[in-house]
């Protein structure tokens, strides 16, 4: 009777919509409860599923009765899952969550590590090249040196002189094109540094993420499949 109670004043308090905020300004209070009431009242009022592995939260030192009290106002559902996980992590953040097809999976961040999957993304409309155009060498050392012989000869191109001028040589190969960026290689970067730094390869983690042609094959978890749909 008394968990009912509590789910129902805990449901009352956040309102009922699906993977959304609660109402502006409503106080979500959670004192002493239980992890799994809490986990499970969050579901209630966020009218998502979610699956909890215990035996490897357990094996890392969380248990099904930690206490979880809580004080919020104005945080998403998902918001508020992460401060409970967090309040219940020892040192960093050592219990995780992943979201695949509408389901949300919580256990460690070991294990949920070992739940990578490979997705292809199209990304021709983010690795173009814009044309840096190097443009005429500008030189004033002509000026002046011309004048009397008529028209603007001190111009060089621009009067009967010719020669370089101001704008100096004939301009062969002035209009050159300059590429010192590689578009692929900046999203390559992007990716590395903002969605999970430490999951990929190079920084001596399980994921990848590849450029071929106009698209990227990434692996990793559907976590960071979720944050990179994202960015």
């Amino acid at each position: 009777m008394k968990k009912f109670l509590v789910a129902l004043v805990f449901v009352l308090v956040l309102g009922i919509t699906a993977r959304a905020a609660p109402p502006k300004g409503k106080l979500v209070v959670i004192d002493n409860q239980p992890l799994h009431q809490v986990i499970e009242l969050i579901a209630v009022a966020a009218n998502v599923n979610i699956v909890v592995k215990w035996d490897a939260l357990e094996l890392d030192g969380i248990e099904k009765e930690n206490e979880v009290s809580l004080r919020v106002r104005n945080v998403s559902y998902e918001r508020l899952l992460r401060l409970v996980l967090e309040q219940v992590s020892s040192g960093e953040l050592d219990i995780a969550y992943e979201i695949d097809d509408g389901i949300i999976t919580i256990s460690t961040k070991e294990d949920l590590s070992r739940h990578i999957k490979t997705t292809v993304y199209d990304i021709a409309d983010l690795v173009f090249s814009v044309p840096d155009f190097r443009g005429r060498q500008i030189s004033l050392d002509n000026i002046g040196q011309n004048q009397g012989n008529g028209g603007v000869g001190g111009l060089g191109g621009f009067g009967a002189g010719g020669g370089s001028g101001l704008f100096g040589g004939s301009g062969d190969g002035d209009d050159e094109l300059v590429s010192n960026v590689d578009p692929a290689e900046t999203l390559l970067n992007l990716i590395r540094s903002t969605i999970d730094p430490t999951s990929w390869r190079v920084s001596g983690g399980a994921a990848s993420a590849t450029i071929i042609g106009p698209q990227v094959i990434v692996t990793n978890t559907a976590t960071a499949h979720s944050q990179l749909r994202d960015l």
